[in-house]
């Protein structure tokens, strides 16, 4: 014989504990949804105080390539006085040196979702050039739709104008070494033969491929006794100006040599050609002598 269940019964005592559970449910899901809400919001919030103190430009744009965020270092590295100027627009057409470099970092950004180290040539709003290091990451939402793009811009301007400066002045080196009309060497801390004028390769007979030679051993190939290489040796490790007098095969030299003044250890070398005046002081000179 089967025994009926019985139904518990149902107080008001425990009808409201069961409604204080389920509210008691929604507010431990409010609480971790606002919590979650909390914690995006300081990072975000971090995030924008970074990128307001940031020594690099940064900017946020929609899906449409309008900005909706640039930060102060982004305008100040484009000569825009207010953001007002920006926001909510397209990128100023002032902006590129080629309208399809912007195009083109765009597409690449949403096709491949970034863009690393790509170096631009810019304009500010003055027209001066701004060269920049730009990389960039789409944003995309919940289901992989790009809305937006995230870029930095670092500014390189400072780089490349004295990588400019260091070229004008190696060819201004270069123009005084040329006209210089004495063989003249450059060395590094080694005596490895790091630059040299005209008048020095037909000397030594150097070559572009062999330039890095040493230049006792050059000097002893061109008749140098290996006493006399011996004395410049220790001359050049007292790492001190001097002056001698030199026969290599039938010239008389007289050569100088200076430590560089820089950063990079080294010595500028500078021959000339006393074998005319030599004879006529002494017509019996031996043809190798050092003093």
């Amino acid at each position: 014989m089967k025994t009926a269940k019985r139904k518990a019964k149902v107080t008001p005592h425990t009808a409201e504990i069961k409604r204080l559970r389920t509210e008691l449910a929604t507010l431990m899901r409010q609480y971790t949804k606002v919590a979650m809400e909390k914690n995006f919001l300081e990072r975000a919030m971090g995030d924008l105080n970074f990128h307001n103190n940031a020594h690099d430009g940064v900017v946020y744009t929609d899906a449409e390539n309008r900005i909706i965020y640039a930060n102060p270092y982004f305008l100040g590295m484009m000569g825009i006085k207010d953001k007002s100027e920006i926001l909510e627009k397209s990128f100023p057409t002032y902006m590129w040196n080629n309208k399809q470099d912007g195009k083109r970092l765009f597409e690449d950004i949403k096709m491949e979702g970034f863009v690393r180290e790509r170096e631009m040539a810019l304009y500010n709003h003055e027209g001066q050039p701004v060269f920049a290091m730009c990389s960039g990451v789409a944003s995309k939402d919940k289901k992989g739709n790009v809305i937006g793009s995230e870029i930095m811009f670092c500014n390189i301007t400072s780089k490349r104008r004295f990588q400019a400066e260091l070229v004008e002045q190696h060819a201004l080196l270069d123009a005084i070494l040329q006209s210089t009309p004495n063989p003249v060497l450059v060395l590094d801390s080694n005596l490895e033969v790091q630059r040299h004028n005209l008048l020095a390769e037909q000397l030594f007979q150097l070559e572009k491929t062999n330039q890095n030679e040493n230049l006792l051993n050059l000097f002893a190939k061109a008749g140098l006794p290996m006493e006399v290489k011996q004395k410049l040796k220790a001359k050049f490790k007292a790492k001190q100006a001097f002056d001698v007098e030199l026969g290599l095969r039938d010239q008389h030299l007289d050569f100088h040599a200076a430590p560089l003044k820089s950063s990079e250890k080294g010595w500028v070398c500078v021959l000339h050609d006393i074998t005319v005046s030599k004879h006529r002081k002494c017509s019996n000179a031996k043809p190798s002598m050092m003093h």
